[in-house]
């Protein structure tokens, strides 16, 4: 009878350090990362207190200069040397809650925007958490007109493949993009070849007198005995 009492403290003992042990702080961060220059982004970072009893946290995001605050309006503070605004929260969570923490931000530029990860800190255990990196993908309104920061990556319906918009895109189209080297893009090396050849086939001409006038007779005899056949068949009646 005592050793079964022994070996249930045990097996109670083992579970309380399993548990303390898998018990955590689960860290995710969600938002729309495909989104139209001049929409709205919330962004939920959502934090779940896996162990038995409270815990405070610090929580830091990191946002870059090109994203403008919607909610809150003003940041925790800016790093001001390269102005990059901070939003900081400060947070208790009972066993077992789930604490959302939202934000809205709008981007003002087009391209892709990489947020930090968010950096979490649990007070109570002095321990560090990160979410993931997320990456904004901020596109064009299409107005077919390609402008300001459009360019065939991030607006391909404005700015098809080979315009002229500061962006090589190394596409096998058939069009020279004016904003590749000449040797980087397989288009323009063929554009080239045809004036070369073009240009070939003018000095030859110019330079050899004799072969021009033999194709100009060629080309006579071939327009004279064209007239003479189509004069034949009208005296034939045909």
């Amino acid at each position: 009878m005592e050793s079964i009492k022994k070996l249930a403290i045990f097996v109670f003992i083992v579970a309380l350090l399993v548990n303390a042990v898998s018990a955590d702080l689960v860290i995710s961060r969600e938002a729309n990362t495909r989104i139209i220059l001049g929409e709205q982004v919330s962004v939920s970072i959502k934090i779940v207190n896996d162990y038995d009893s409270e815990t405070f946290i610090f929580v830091k995001e990191q946002l870059s200069p090109d994203l403008e605050l919607v909610d809150p309006k003003k940041p925790s503070y800016t790093i001001t040397k390269v102005n990059i605004p901070i939003l900081t929260w400060n947070e208790k969570l009972a066993p077992k809650e789930k604490k959302v923490i939202t934000y809205t931000i709008k981007p003002n530029i087009l391209g892709k925007f990489s947020i930090l990860p968010t950096e979490i800190r649990d007070e109570s255990r002095e321990e560090l958490y990160f979410a993931e990196v997320l990456t904004l993908n901020v596109l064009c309104i299409p107005d077919s007109s390609c402008n300001g920061f459009e360019n065939h990556i991030n607006c391909p319906a404005d700015c098809p493949s080979g315009s002229a918009d500061n962006v090589c895109d190394f596409r096998i189209d058939g069009v020279c993009d004016p904003d590749c080297e000449p040797d980087s893009d397989i288009d323009c090396k063929k554009e080239e070849s045809k004036k070369e050849i073009g240009f070939s086939i003018s000095i030859l001409f110019l330079n050899n007198p004799i072969m021009t006038l033999l194709i100009a007779f060629a080309l006579l005899v071939l327009f004279s005995y064209g007239i003479y056949m189509l004069t034949k068949k009208k005296s034939n009646g045909i």
